[in-house]
């Protein structure tokens, strides 16, 4: 029986396997589309079955980047041709973005992170991949609270209503900072970053009030 396949917005594109845990352990900062090497006994097989990205890894060799630690059941008719399903396997990725990449992994604590696989609209398998800097434990918790407190502020604000954030450090005073050396895990969202947490959430009709030193915003959640 053949698996089914996660949903994606874009058209056209049946997900094949995602990496739940990736966002959970890395801040992606940048996301790239590869191309990867498969024969066609494993691409019959991703049709069939789901493959697992959690515990996979890329690297870059010899200037070429490699799927590390991804299983594809050998497809059920594939007899011979059926290669070795923990084999690793050559992402295609233009040279620019290979070279750009290889720049970025010189900074301390970036990786490249598998995020997603799928069928695109050419019915050609793609991998999505980003560039990645780890989390760090409050960095975690932070992600946590901040889920929880979104769940809390559904439960409780009803459709159409409106929530009001204010923060008394707006992010642009120079001595805001001092106060994330002083509380542990602190971190001041600037109000670019707040009006995209918003606008993810679903939030509508954000509008921005700063000053020198308040910054503040409302937003409405949909009916």
């Amino acid at each position: 029986m053949a698996a089914s396949k996660a949903r994606d917005k874009r058209p056209g594109i049946k997900v094949i396997s995602k990496n739940r845990a990736a966002r959970h352990n890395y801040a992606i900062d940048e996301t790239f589309e590869a191309g990867i090497e498969l024969t066609g006994a494993e691409v019959k097989s991703l049709r069939d079955r789901a493959a697992q990205l959690t515990d996979t890894f890329v690297l870059i060799r010899g200037g070429e980047v490699w799927l590390n630690g991804m299983h594809i059941h050998p497809y059920v008719n594939g007899g011979v041709w059926n290669p070795d399903p923990d084999r690793r396997r050559k992402l295609l990725l233009h040279r620019r973005q290979i070279d750009y990449m290889e720049q970025k992994l010189r900074t301390k604590g970036v990786a490249i992170v598998p995020l997603q696989m799928y069928f695109d609209e050419h019915n050609r398998v793609k991998l999505t991949i980003a560039l990645a800097t780890g989390k760090k434990l409050y960095d975690k918790r932070a992600d946590m609270a901040r889920r929880d407190s979104d769940r809390e502020i559904r439960r409780v604000l009803r459709p159409g209503g409106t929530l009001l954030i204010c923060n008394e450090c707006s992010g642009d005073a120079p001595g805001d900072e001092a106060w994330t050396k002083k509380i542990a895990g602190m971190r001041i969202y600037p109000a670019a970053e707040l009006q995209r947490l918003l606008e993810q959430a679903g939030f509508r009709r954000i509008q921005i009030h700063k000053t020198s030193r308040w910054l503040c915003l409302t937003a409405q959640k949909p009916d």
